[in-house]
């Protein structure tokens, strides 16, 4: 059997070794990973992530609240308002779904750049109502930018390096 060498620390004294036959001392050391420092793209991709997760439950948050002001009585018109409670659980849920993607994308998952691009994807769409509205435009440009920062960063050529 060959034998492997690896940066270890010692575990009880904490103290750094190099060229360690790792091997034989597995009792005594662990093989310390090097942090890998992640390119500014993903940055910026896992920043609009986020930006969009929290946007997701402000906005269901919005709807629960205006409903909560306004004069419906629920889904059937009668009875208990269940509508707000499975509207704001259906954002959550989005919510940890964007989440999951974007931290699969941050710790490099080169899997996770699809559903990303899906995410941005329907941002276009929650975007297009918001543009065509005048009172809302401003707010429909932050979103389409977040979006082509969004789609673009992961296929930049230090991107596509960290991905693996």
């Amino acid at each position: 059997m060959a034998s492997r060498t690896h940066e270890c620390t010692v575990v009880a004294v904490g103290l750094t070794m190099s060229s360690v036959d790792t091997s034989a001392a597995y009792f005594y050391c662990f093989a310390v990973p090097q942090p890998t420092i992640r390119p500014r793209p993903i940055l910026a991709a896992v920043a609009v992530g986020l930006i969009e997760a929290i946007a997701l439950v402000l906005y269901g948050l919005s709807i629960v609240v205006y409903e909560q002001g306004g004069e419906t009585t629920g889904i059937s018109g009668s009875g208990a308002d269940l509508a707000p409670v499975i509207l704001i659980a259906l954002f959550i849920v989005f919510a940890a779904l964007v989440l999951l993607v974007t931290w699969m994308l941050s710790r490099g998952r080169r899997a996770a750049r699809t559903p990303f691009l899906m995410v941005q994807a329907f941002a276009v769409v929650v975007a297009q109502p918001l543009v065509a509205e005048p009172s809302t435009r401003v707010l429909g440009g932050l979103v389409l930018l977040a979006v082509v920062v969004g789609a673009v960063t992961p296929f930049t050529s230090s991107a596509r390096e960290f991905l693996k």
